[in-house]
């Protein structure tokens, strides 16, 4: 995360997955909606779930963008722009792992509980889920 955006908000889109599997991020002040500035992200055609503040960066939650089943990853993203022509460096991008889901249920929020030099302690919450509870994860930071 770059400049002065670290009080900006920031909106990842689940859609729609663009032309080259990007997806868009909106970045914006609060009480200016309407002066915002777009990166966008590959995420192998998978919609942004959830992104969450940490330190230098963001987790995401990427899943199907759509209603369909399929797989739940979490990435680190460091603030950058996705599109490498812009003139600048392409962002880092780490897959961080999958997240295991319950039979049916998607992946769709998540909270930072701890965050320490070798790892991320999240609270992950599902969709479709019978008398689900949250559940928490450690997930390890990859160098």
């Amino acid at each position: 995360m770059k400049g002065d955006e670290g009080d900006k908000l920031h909106l990842g889109f689940r859609g729609p997955v663009l032309r080259e599997n990007l997806v868009p991020i909106m970045i914006l002040d609060f009480n200016k909606p309407e002066d915002y500035k777009l990166r966008y992200l590959d995420l192998d055609g998978l919609g942004i779930r959830e992104l969450v503040k940490v330190k230098g960066g963001f987790l995401i939650i990427a899943g199907p963008s759509g209603g369909e089943r399929g797989e739940f990853l979490i990435y680190y993203w460091d603030g950058d722009d996705g599109v490498p022509d812009r003139g600048k460096t392409k962002s880092k991008l780490k897959l961080l792992g999958q997240l295991p889901t319950p039979r049916g249920a998607k992946a769709e929020g998540m909270t930072l509980l701890e965050e320490t030099k070798e790892h991320y302690d999240v609270l992950v919450v599902y969709d479709g889920v019978v008398r689900g509870l949250p559940e928490r994860f450690r997930i390890p930071k990859r160098k």
